[in-house]
């Protein structure tokens, strides 16, 4: 990671919340997670998330995936919501890390099945 160019943005509440109320709009339960792999090239995948109040993601995934792996290497993602009516999307950047208490861990996870289970369009979990 030599010579990186690293961007941090400090936001606002006021900017925090007009984010959030963009993403409630959207009302996408699916969002596109992006990483880079060890070649240095883009991968992305389709996944169900939670927003929580912070602006933090969650999301569930197998550490067997590209994207688990990805992250274990370069921590910097991507993650983008989009809306066909109106057309919006949204992209958040950020650093990823692993969720490892597992009372936290098994919240989102059964937050997660609920969303998959109600909408029943992917499962929650893919590689």
């Amino acid at each position: 990671m030599d010579n990186m160019n690293v961007r941090h943005y400090t936001i606002t509440m006021n900017q925090q919340e007009i984010i959030k109320e963009e993403i409630a709009k959207c009302n996408q339960p699916i969002g596109v997670l992006s990483t880079v792999n060890e070649q240095g090239n883009p991968e992305s995948a389709s996944l169900y998330y939670l927003c929580g109040e912070d602006l933090t993601f969650y999301f569930i995934t197998r550490e067997e995936s590209r994207k688990y792996k990805n992250i274990q290497q370069n921590p910097h993602v991507a993650f983008t919501i989009t809306s066909e009516h109106p057309p919006k999307t949204i992209q958040i950047e950020g650093i990823a890390s692993v969720v490892t208490e597992a009372s936290e861990q098994n919240a989102y996870f059964t937050q997660l099945i609920k969303q998959a289970s109600d909408r029943v369009t992917m499962p929650p979990v893919s590689q």
